[in-house]
């Protein structure tokens, strides 16, 4: 995971267990894929690997993985994915 979708997780909430904050640095340690899915709950229901990306989304999202009906996300790494979907779900 990259520093902006790392500090966008930690502007928006998300409290990974391993977070260093000194002043206005924000260095996140670890923040596991086990922490992600976890955080998105139930609205994960879904992971699929598709033209070389990862989409993940919530409940219904298998049978129509390219509807804009439903919350996804999408990203090049399923931890990616995951976190991009826990930002949409807590906007």
């Amino acid at each position: 995971m990259d520093y902006e979708l790392a500090e966008e997780l930690h502007k928006t909430g998300f409290k990974p267990k391993n977070v260093t904050i000194a002043g206005s640095i924000l260095a996140i340690q670890t923040t596991s894929l086990s922490e992600l899915i976890e955080a998105c709950g139930e609205d994960l229901s879904a992971m699929l690997f598709i033209d070389n990306k990862w989409v993940v989304g919530r409940q219904g999202m298998p049978f129509s993985y390219l509807s804009e009906q439903h919350t996804q996300a999408k990203g090049a790494t399923l931890e990616e994915a995951v976190a991009r979907l826990w930002l949409e779900l807590n906007k």
